[in-house]
């Protein structure tokens, strides 16, 4: 907005400003045009919520427009990759394209599991263009109360014991 006060500053009438936007403006929806023709791939990346409980980790992904066909889930080690593709719409060559906002083409997204995440058990939901994916936890290992043996019930009796044996 500031450049455009400085050129209104420096005299010049509001049809020429009004007629470098729209040659801008003609220029991009060629060029656009152009690209949308040869165009395989974006900078898709789905939009991610991640939610923690007691219970889990649930990751909600934005995949508008997208089949649960077209999508990818693996884990490997600690790493949760999730990838597809989102296909983009054909355009008639005699449309023209005015704005197009929504992107498309291929995406990958990566998620560091945390060491308590159960990965044999992470299970995925598909719905109204959201993938949910339940990561989970596992279970934690309680304390446990170790007994202090003292005299004929002491370890390293036993282990003085098996050692006199075997040397025997």
């Amino acid at each position: 907005m500031g450049a455009l006060g400085l050129w209104k500053d420096r005299g010049l009438p509001r049809s020429i400003l009004r007629d470098f936007w729209d040659v801008i403006d003609d220029f991009d929806n060629q060029e656009l045009s152009r690209k949308l023709d040869n165009y395989s791939e974006s900078l898709f990346t789905p939009a991610c919520d991640i939610r923690e409980n007691d219970e889990a980790f649930i990751l909600a992904l934005d995949i508008p427009g997208v089949n649960k066909e077209e999508v990818n889930l693996e884990v490997d080690g600690n790493t949760l990759k999730v990838s597809g593709s989102r296909q983009g719409e054909s355009s008639n060559k005699n449309d023209e394209i005015y704005r197009y906002e929504r992107s498309f083409g291929k995406f990958e997204r990566m998620f560091s599991l945390p060491e308590n995440v159960d990965a044999s058990s992470i299970e995925a939901e598909h719905n109204n263009g959201v993938l949910t994916i339940y990561l989970p936890k596992k279970e934690q290992r309680k304390a446990r109360k170790i007994k202090i043996g003292t005299g004929n019930q002491s370890f390293l009796k036993k282990l003085t014991q098996k050692q006199e044996t075997k040397s025997e």
